[in-house]
């Protein structure tokens, strides 16, 4: 099984379909992800680019991570705040919302 994203909801940002779209939903994590440009891409979203950065809380509310855009968009990091360094999220379930744009 990959990595997988179920969407429970969306929303734009502003006014038209034209701005952002925030997805919240759950990411299921079985193959280590994160720490590497490409390893969470933002199509796993339903997105062409992340905008803005994004928590990360797994389900037993033990393990809390920021997830940040790499410098394309295209991509989501995610940053071990209290090392400062980017790392992989363990195998596990997220919750998390991830605001970016689509194609549509």
């Amino acid at each position: 099984m990959a990595n997988a994203f179920t969407k429970v909801y969306d929303f734009y940002v502003g006014s038209t379909s034209k701005s952002d779209i925030v997805v919240e939903g759950t990411l299921v994590i079985d193959t280590a992800a994160g720490a590497a440009v490409g390893s969470i891409p933002a199509s796993l979203f339903g997105l062409t680019v992340i905008t803005r950065p994004v928590a990360i809380i797994d389900s037993a509310n033990t393990i809390s991570r920021m997830g940040v855009p790499s410098y394309d968009g295209t991509s989501l990091l995610v940053k071990n705040v209290a090392t400062s360094g980017f790392t992989d999220l363990a195998n596990a379930t997220y919750s998390l919302a991830v605001q970016g744009r689509s194609s549509n």
